[in-house]
């Protein structure tokens, strides 16, 4: 059966390493995820301010100067609850 295979190779013409050697295609890009697409449909969107707080910071990635004042909002608020 190789010997078919390879006497059938030789009467096509081809040549073994100029069809091996061909530049390989650019691969097809990806499209990208909107940011839009990974937010959560509104009604799954816990109303607990710390899930949001959390949320927030992980999507947005907010400076550390911003997470900071928002950590010290809810120390305000709790200690307004005692």
């Amino acid at each position: 059966m190789a010997d078919a295979t390879f006497s059938e190779f030789l009467r096509s013409g081809k040549s073994l390493l100029t069809t091996t050697m061909q530049p390989r295609r650019a691969p097809v890009a990806a499209a990208k995820k909107s940011k839009s697409a990974a937010q959560p449909a509104p009604s799954n969107i816990p109303d607990d301010p710390h899930r949001i707080f959390v949320r927030k910071c992980v999507t947005e990635k907010p400076k550390a100067k911003d997470v900071v004042e928002g950590i010290k909002r809810f120390i305000d608020a709790a200690e307004a609850e005692l």
